[in-house]
């Protein structure tokens, strides 16, 4: 199989050992799934291209007049607001986590 090395510094040495054990895999592991995320979960090559290249009647625009459906903008900040509180929370957590290991 081939290898690959690299060299960087002490402090991504660190989150990167640390991310692995959180998520119980190898470094090895760990680094190949996240290089496969990076390059993987992108839009297909000339993605933009294809807004506007259909030419065809049966799809048209459809002006809303009425925008009664929409959801609430309460509820939504009220999301948005709890799901910045469980991300700080599971930074925190895995700050802890790290903390620990080492």
């Amino acid at each position: 199989m081939p290898q690959l090395s690299l060299y960087i510094d002490k402090t991504t040495l660190q989150k990167i050992e640390t991310a692995a054990k959180l998520e119980h895999l190898s470094i090895s592991k760990y680094v190949v799934k996240k290089l496969n995320e990076s390059m993987f979960n992108a839009w297909p090559e000339n993605y933009e291209n294809l807004y506007g290249s259909i030419d065809d009647d049966s799809f048209t625009l459809v002006k809303i007049e009425d925008f009664s459906n929409d959801a609430e903008r309460d509820l939504m900040i009220m999301r948005q607001k709890h799901m910045q509180r469980f991300d700080q929370n599971l930074k925190n957590r895995e700050r802890l986590l790290g903390q620990m290991i080492y």
